[in-house]
């Protein structure tokens, strides 16, 4: 028999590549809005046949406009947001609410590769709103002990179609213009993953719920950390044509480390691995580009 599942931010970069291949595999996914509502007019959770058993929180303020907004505005929307698919999820009798979180959770790693027991202290302003997410969410699943969460901790994931404020994106839509590009740092080491790999990880927790009251942690990560410098060679390699990069301070990132990458093995485990490598992945967002 098949099952309904509720997706906020649906339409967004993970979400247009999670929705078909949830579909693919027999899932019934219904968009809600970031009120956490279907968006059938007149439709409420249980109203349509099958039932939905699970709720994936996409739905994130990441907006250009958005990130311009005061920090404290940004976490109030961060918490009413969540907090009404919350609501949603426990209103309809779901039993796995699945959120996507951020490897910035964890801040300037004391360790490599970071695991899920690593002490979380985020620095950036993502990090921080991803946490409060994952307090509510956490606080939510130990308060009804029904409906059992998995926090999907997500390093840098990127694609074709990824807005060009992301470094790849930015990088491939630069070099197809034949513009110099402004970067910030390029010695930072970041653990990549194309997003179709990203989606499978949904997919698999989806089939493999947590117990009802656990709050399951999985880092979503390749295990690998690659510089802006590597990609800009890397990319180079794949077009032929030469980036020609302008130093811009002013895309630094004072708040982030030197260096990050993780272990996935709860993910491993369930016998999930990344499928696209970094180069592969680079040569798709650039046949997108020139699409």
């Amino acid at each position: 028999m098949s099952q309904a599942v509720l997706m906020s931010g649906g339409h967004g970069f993970i979400g247009r590549r999670l929705s078909p291949v949830l579909t693919k595999l027999g899932w019934d996914v219904r968009m809600v809005d970031r009120r956490g509502q279907p968006r059938e007019a007149g439709s409420t959770v249980g109203d349509r046949s099958p039932a939905a058993s699970a709720f994936v929180h996409l739905a994130f303020p990441a907006s250009p406009a958005a990130r311009r907004s005061p920090a404290g505005h940004l976490l109030a929307e961060v918490r009413a947001q969540t907090s009404q698919c919350l609501s949603t999820a426990q209103g309809g009798g779901l039993i796995h609410f699945v959120l996507a979180s951020s490897g910035k959770v964890y801040g300037r790693a004391g360790r490599l590769p970071i695991t899920e027991d690593h002490p979380v202290n985020p620095t950036t302003l993502l990090g921080k709103l991803k946490r409060e997410q994952e307090h509510l969410v956490a606080l939510e699943a130990l308060r009804s002990r029904r409906m059992g969460s998995t926090l999907l901790r997500i390093f840098n994931v990127y694609g074709p179609a990824q807005s060009d404020e992301f470094l790849i994106g930015h990088l491939a839509r630069g070099l197809r213009r034949g513009a110099a590009i402004p970067l910030g740092e390029l010695s930072h080491g970041r653990d990549w993953l194309y997003v179709d790999d990203v989606a499978a990880a949904f997919a698999l927790a989806l089939a493999n719920p947590p117990a009802p009251g656990e709050v399951r942690v999985m880092n979503v990560a390749s295990g690998i950390a690659t510089t802006a410098k590597e990609i800009v060679s890397r990319l180079e390699a794949i077009t032929g044509l030469r980036i020609r990069v302008i130093p811009d301070p002013r895309r630094a990132r004072p708040d982030e480390p030197q260096c990050e990458y993780a272990d996935a093995r709860p993910l491993r485990e369930l016998c999930w691995q990344p499928k696209v490598s970094l180069n592969e992945g680079l040569a798709r967002v650039w046949q997108a580009v020139r699409e």
